[in-house]
């Protein structure tokens, strides 16, 4: 029996979800996905799940699609990878949960695209970013014509979109590409650190900080600030905030 293309690990609010093709560099395929898919879905509903870390196992985070998949695609298959496709972006997107890409080796292509989904993508120093599209004749997808222009501006999504330049993890980061990058040795040791920053965070806060960070790109200031009041209004007498207030009272009168 074949390994499962997606590994699916759950631990205390951590759901750790590792595309499992090695041996192609995790290229995506059908099967991987509508298995991506799935478990994202899984992801964004479970109240358990806190902090989704989406990783690649062996030496590279996702190298793009499969071509072999894309050299015998009919029009059946690319509108499944389509449904897909499309599905695990909003739900990416729209979940109110931290997700966190943790890339080594490499994110080529539509694993770059998947990486800017996450809202804390970390990667080694070492790592190659690129996005080949238009050499094989193809477009940037998977939300990454909207994404990567707010992340980098538009002279350098061009760059990266058009010319389909190389980027390491470090140039990356310069960049704004990414949220960090480090040495591969600190990579486990910096993911595991930024998971528990999270975790010890609230994660209505962090849901509805996400929600209004995506939605800024279409507000006008009025739109803004009356959402941020709503919230405010909403979370401040509740019981986290409060219990919150009163530990640092505590702690400024104990000093």
């Amino acid at each position: 029996m074949s390994d499962p293309v997606l590994l699916s690990a759950e631990n205390n609010g951590v759901l750790t979800l590792t595309l499992n093709r090695p041996s192609a560099l995790n290229a995506l395929n059908q099967p991987l996905f509508e298995a991506l898919n799935r478990a994202v879905y899984h992801a964004r509903f479970d109240k358990a799940v806190r902090v989704l870390v989406i990783q690649g196992a062996g030496k590279g985070f996702c190298a793009g699609v499969d071509m072999g998949y894309i050299a015998n695609a009919g029009e059946t298959d690319l509108a499944l990878r389509t449904f897909a496709n499309l599905d695990l972006v909003r739900h990416l997107v729209r979940m109110e949960k931290p997700v966190v890409a943790k890339i080594a080796g490499c994110a080529i292509g539509a694993g770059l695209s998947l990486a800017l989904l996450a809202d804390f993508a970390i990667a080694s120093e070492d790592t190659v970013f690129q996005m080949p599209f238009t050499h094989l004749g193809a477009v940037i997808d998977m939300g990454a014509s909207q994404i990567l222009p707010r992340l980098v501006g538009m002279a350098r999504a061009k760059a990266v979109a058009m010319l389909g330049d190389h980027l390491s993890g470090a140039e990356a980061a310069n960049w704004g590409l990414i949220y960090k990058a480090v040495s591969a040795a600190e990579l486990d040791i910096e993911t595991n650190a930024l998971v528990s920053r999270l975790l010890e965070l609230s994660p209505e806060a962090l849901g509805l900080t996400k929600r209004g960070l995506d939605q800024a790109h279409y507000w006008d200031i009025d739109q803004t600030v009356d959402w941020e009041t709503s919230q405010q209004m909403r979370l401040i007498p509740g019981e986290y905030v409060q219990r919150q207030v009163q530990a640092f009272r505590s702690r400024k009168e104990g000093s």
